[in-house]
Parts: C-alpha cells; sequence; structure tokens
C-alpha cells in the first residue's frame, strides 16, 4: 500500500533538467497518493493534485484538479481521469504492461514492412479487450503558456474501443473548433478502423480562412505494405479552386536491406483561379 501528501512550491522546471527550454518557469501543487497493488496492472487507489499553479515569465495557468481513480472488479478494471480540461474513462480487461505490444501485433498485418512486433506468446491473462471515451475542453490557457503547436478551442471527444481476442479496433475524434500550425479548423473529424485485410482512415476538416474557407478530406486505406490515399479539397472564395488527388506509397522491407518507398500519383485534375490544371501519372 501507497499512502503518500506533500505540497511542492516554486519547483524549477529548468534548474532540474526536467524542461530546460522553459527558463524562469515556477511550478506549485499539492499531490495526494492512496494505492494498493504490487504492478500497474492491479494497482487500485486514488492519485489527486489540485492547486496547479504555473508560472511561466509574465503568463500564469492554475489548474483546480486532476484526479487519476483506478479500480478493478469481477466485471473488469476502470481507470478513470477528471480533470479542468481533460475527463475520460477507460473500461474492460487490460494490461497496461502487454498493451503496447499487442497493438503493434494487431497493426503488424498491415504494415510488416514499418511495424515490428513481439511475437513472444502472453499469458491469458494479458489480453486486452478495452473501451475508450475522452473529452477535451478548452486549451488556450495551457497551450498558450507551453507553446504547444495545438489549441482545442471547443470541447472534443475522443471515443473507441481495441478487442485483441478479435485484432479489432475503432477511434473517432469529433473536433468542432481547433487551432493547429496557425490554423482555424472547424467540423474536424478523425477515424480509423481495421475491417478485413485494410485499415480505414478518414480526416475531413474546414480551414477557415480571412478570404476563404477550405474543405479538405483524406481517406486511405491501408494493407500488404501499401497506402492508398485520396486527398480531395475544395474552397469557397471568388478564386475558385477545388480537385482531387490520388496517392499510392508502397513499402518494401527485404532483411537488412535498407527501406523502400514508393510513391505514386495518379492523374488527377485541378481547378485553379478558374482554370483546369492536369496533373499526369508521376513516380518518386
Amino acid at each position: 500500500e501507497l499512502i503518500f501528501k506533500a505540497r511542492l512550491e516554486n519547483i524549477q522546471l529548468d534548474n532540474l533538467h526536467l524542461a530546460d527550454k522553459m527558463k524562469h518557469s515556477y511550478l506549485s501543487f499539492n499531490i495526494d497518493a492512496d494505492f494498493t497493488g504490487n504492478n500497474i496492472d492491479n494497482a487500485e487507489g486514488f492519485l489527486r493534485i489540485d492547486s496547479i499553479d504555473f508560472i511561466r515569465e509574465d503568463k500564469v495557468f492554475q489548474m483546480n484538479k486532476l484526479l487519476v481513480e483506478a479500480s478493478n472488479d469481477s466485471i473488469g478494471k476502470k481507470l478513470k481521469l477528471s480533470s479542468d480540461i481533460v475527463t475520460g474513462e477507460i473500461i474492460g480487461q487490460y494490461s497496461l504492461l502487454t498493451i503496447g505490444n499487442s497493438i503493434l501485433q494487431t497493426l503488424h498485418p498491415y504494415l510488416p514492412a514499418l511495424i515490428k512486433a513481439n511475437n513472444k506468446k502472453k499469458p491469458i491473462d494479458g489480453t486486452n479487450n478495452l473501451s475508450y471515451t475522452f473529452k477535451v475542453n478548452n486549451t488556450e490557457a495551457i497551450s498558450d503558456i507551453l507553446a504547444l503547436p495545438f489549441t482545442v478551442i471547443s470541447p472534443t471527444k475522443i471515443i473507441g474501443f481495441y478487442d485483441e481476442n478479435r485484432n479489432k479496433f475503432k477511434t473517432e475524434i469529433f473536433a468542432p473548433s481547433v487551432k493547429a500550425a496557425g490554423m482555424q479548423i472547424q467540423s474536424g473529424y478523425v477515424y480509423a478502423e481495421n475491417a478485413d485485410d485494410k485499415i480505414k482512415t478518414q480526416i475531413d476538416a474546414l480551414i477557415v480562412g480571412k478570404k476563404a474557407n477550405n474543405t479538405v478530406s483524406l481517406k486511405s486505406d491501408i494493407g500488404s505494405n501499401l497506402v492508398q490515399t485520396n486527398i480531395s479539397l475544395q474552397n469557397d472564395g471568388l478564386q475558385k479552386a477545388k480537385g482531387e488527388f490520388s496517392i499510392s506509397t508502397l513499402f518494401t522491407k527485404i532483411d537488412k536491406e535498407p527501406l523502400r518507398i514508393d510513391i505514386n500519383t495518379l492523374p488527377s485534375e485541378l481547378l485553379l483561379n478558374n482554370a483546369k490544371w492536369r496533373m499526369e501519372k508521376s513516380h518518386i
């Protein structure tokens, strides 16, 4: 059993070499932990961090609490996260010690040239079958003070499942409004799921500009070391732009030889400044 309480004040992260680039930054918080168990997979209890104050030069970020709760019963495990920014839970039968390699084993058949996995047989009780739901609230304050390239404006939802027995997974992300790489993105949607012999992915977004909005959609099929991607884009400005592109990427890895990547772009048409342009097939 672990019972721990403490108050840490004005921790200088750069002096401790925890964040060397964050000069003149100070972190203070309370921590309260109560856990039973002898490893991360059978631990039960809670970890609570509250009264969080982070100061970086002239910027201040405050968070009331960060609470992690772990429980285990006859039905399965539950890991719950509660905070001002992120809330969510993972429910099911899972092992945090084995799930990383289990996911690699599931992905390996689709991209064997890129993804390697440990094929050693795992114990039966290490089988992973779980579902997860997370909600990410506005991150403008923490994104600003940490100089992050990504900011959530409106609450973003992440849902999905992973079933190792069936080698199936699905993830969906609904992002109504975010900022990324200097772009204002609305109606964002990300999807990934494996069906039969392929992984299907989809990314949709509306990129808001000063003079025009751009609708972008990327759809991919992944299997047998081949990634086939279709990209479509369209804007609503005075200078119209619309097009669809198809790109095929093949990964090849033979023994100890270097990884080979072959990229083919298929013939496509692009409407740019109200004029049609044709792109011929090319190979890289």
